[in-house]
């Protein structure tokens, strides 16, 4: 566990490794609690070059996703991979279009 700025809202909030491969979840006050799956980490949020593909507008509709989804209740994570940015932003990252 560790403290970072949420991904979508930039809020404090705490990462968690998952069981899964390198997946993370986050818990976000604001947002809610997600989980990132490997390939939306590596080509839409951490790109090691300056063509980021989500601008401040799609990280607030992702936002808004997770606060829709995410029922605190039952406490499961809502699922944030490359098919849900598609669907939420329709933006699609090439490294990830034909996987």
């Amino acid at each position: 566990m560790k403290n970072i700025k949420c991904y979508f809202c930039g809020n404090e909030a705490m990462q968690f490794n998952t069981s899964t491969s390198f997946d993370i979840q986050v818990k976000c006050l604001k947002c809610g609690n997600y989980e990132l799956t490997d390939p939306v980490i590596r080509f839409y949020l951490k790109r090691k070059d300056e063509k980021q593909i989500l601008n401040q507008e799609d990280k607030k509709k992702l936002s808004l996703h997770v606060q829709e989804k995410y029922d605190p209740k039952v406490g499961k994570p809502v699922i944030i991979n490359t098919k849900v940015i598609k669907k939420v932003t329709g933006k699609e990252s090439k490294e990830t279009k034909y996987r």
